[in-house]
């Protein structure tokens, strides 16, 4: 039995980028057995060819491209010398199997909400080739597969855990933060960082004043450096070190419910306490309030500062 592996470029003399050249690899085999003979060919799916780790974005849009179009053998080779575009419905359902494949969970109708109106710039759903992949190198979908990869080293329990709305304007954030309690955050991703950063905004009222406060976001190497759940849980605002403004993750998780498992101690207690709460409206009224309070060891002291001063 012999084996051969043919390499075909069809599209050496086009114009097209690296990333767009298609390519098969076919396998032939000769097999002979009792005096018979029968030759065997099988050919893989389109793949792209590349001299840099750089250029696999690029490489992966057009080879999820072309599956979406070319569904059919022969398969057409030269489809990106005037590719055809792809519908909303399409290119929706294979984003939300790349989130998928890489942290275990898809996206939601809100998710993918928003992607569509960052996506889609006409009436009919149309997305064509160069808006989602060829614009200056700062295409949609680079922006798309930096957050991939950021899930991929350093999100993946968290965005597994539903705790990351991730794809959300600023518009929307305002909307749901602002009619919420002081300290409610949600964890979004940036959409000015085309590598891939996370970042959280929270409420505060003050003066009958509804702020929504947004973070500088966090990139691959300040996640590197701390996780984002410890980042959460040591957040302090410049203006007042005592205490940490983030209370609930949206729409109402207790912040060390929610990661107090990933916090680098590996140790979360809970305490059962009493609280003597003056009622608001009866100043010499008390009321006695038994709670079941989760909280970080390592920071027992503030929180347990941060509940019992404001109320005492």
């Amino acid at each position: 039995m012999f084996f051969f592996l043919f390499f075909f470029n069809l599209l050496q003399q086009s114009r097209l980028g690296v990333t767009e050249e298609l390519h098969v690899i076919k396998f032939v085999t000769e097999l002979q057995f009792a005096g018979l003979s029968c030759n065997i060919e099988a050919s893989s799916l389109p793949v792209v060819v590349i001299s840099s780790t750089s250029q696999i974005p690029s490489a992966w849009a057009s080879v999820m491209w072309c599956n979406m179009l070319s569904t059919s053998e022969p398969r057409n080779l030269s489809l990106f010398v005037d590719p055809p575009p792809l519908t909303w419905q399409q290119l929706s359902q294979v984003l939300s199997w790349q989130f998928l494949s890489v942290g275990q969970r898809g996206l939601d109708e809100d998710q993918l909400s928003m992607l569509r109106d960052k996506i889609v710039d006409n009436p009919d759903g149309i997305i064509h080739w160069d808006k989602f992949s060829k614009v200056n190198n700062e295409s949609v979908w680079i922006w798309i597969d930096g957050i991939l990869d950021l899930i991929k080293r350093h999100l993946v329990d968290l965005w597994q855990d539903g705790y990351i709305m991730g794809f959300v304007s600023r518009k929307t954030t305002w909307d749901l933060l602002k009619e919420k309690p002081t300290g409610t955050f949600l964890i979004r991703f940036s959409e000015s960082s085309k590598e891939g950063a996370v970042t959280f905004s929270f409420v505060e009222h003050s003066n009958g004043e509804n702020n929504v406060h947004a973070v500088e976001p966090y990139t691959k190497k300040d996640l590197l450096a701390q996780s984002l759940p410890d980042s959460i849980d040591s957040y302090r605002m410049k203006e007042d070190l005592t205490r940490n403004p983030l209370l609930y993750l949206y729409p109402d998780i207790h912040r060390d419910t929610a990661f107090g498992r990933y916090y680098s101690t590996g140790i979360v207690c809970c305490l059962t306490f009493t609280l003597r709460i003056r009622s608001l409206y009866s100043p010499s009224a008390t009321t006695d309030k038994q709670d079941f309070v989760p909280f970080s060891s390592n920071l027992f002291c503030a929180e347990m500062y941060s509940v019992i001063l404001p109320i005492a």
